[in-house]
């Protein structure tokens, strides 16, 4: 037996994403991937590249509507198609690969959301570049800095850790602190990003 999926309405999909619904994230994701999808291929990009695309709108599309208070004027698919596409056409400048194409942005509210998607872009690129980092360290300061991140006191990571003084823990972090930081400043992509917000 198999379950018939339910078609939502927009607005039951913004309250349902709001609410983090399993149920509805499914149909959301499905219903915008083929169409981001779709404009990625026909305009240079690879099957990569659109899935990268589609997971950075939906990234974005999600900051907006949970810390923004994102109030949408046109279908949500609409909004999302206009970051996929707003995303790529700056992927292809960077890439050399746009051949002085025209912008067209008219399915954009209006020139405050292009920068509120420019922000939400760097900020996804930003959260991806330290994340890959900081995965590539080694255990112990991965176990080290998660527990500083959680806002622990001192007293109780030196405990945690089993380590046997509080000037040992500081002298690690900001060992490991240092790598993480080293390691992302010689990320290739650390230097565009900043290159594109200056």
């Amino acid at each position: 037996m198999f379950r018939i999926k339910k078609k939502y309405s927009d607005d039951e999909i913004i309250s349902g994403l709001r609410n983090n619904d399993p149920a509805v994230f499914e149909y959301f994701y499905n219903s915008i991937k083929q169409m981001v999808y779709s404009y990625i291929l026909a305009n240079n990009g690879t099957v990569e590249d659109a899935q990268d695309i589609c997971h950075d709108s939906v990234l974005i599309f999600f900051r907006q509507l949970k810390f923004k208070n994102l109030i949408l004027y046109n279908s949500y698919s609409t909004y999302i198609y206009s970051i996929a596409r707003n995303l790529w056409h700056k992927q292809l400048r960077r890439m050399n690969r746009l051949n002085g194409e025209p912008i067209d942005f008219e399915a954009l509210e209006c020139e405050s959301i292009l920068k509120e998607i420019d922000a939400d872009f760097v900020a996804v690129i930003k959260n991806k570049i330290f994340w890959k980092h900081f995965n590539e360290l080694m255990e112990d300061c991965k176990k080290i800095l998660k527990l500083s991140f959680q806002k622990m006191p001192d007293d109780k990571i030196v405990k945690e850790l089993g380590m046997s003084c509080k000037e040992d823990y500081i002298k690690r972090k900001s060992r490991c602190k240092y790598y993480l930081i080293e390691s992302v400043k010689k990320d290739p992509l650390f230097t565009q990003v900043f290159d594109y917000e200056s």
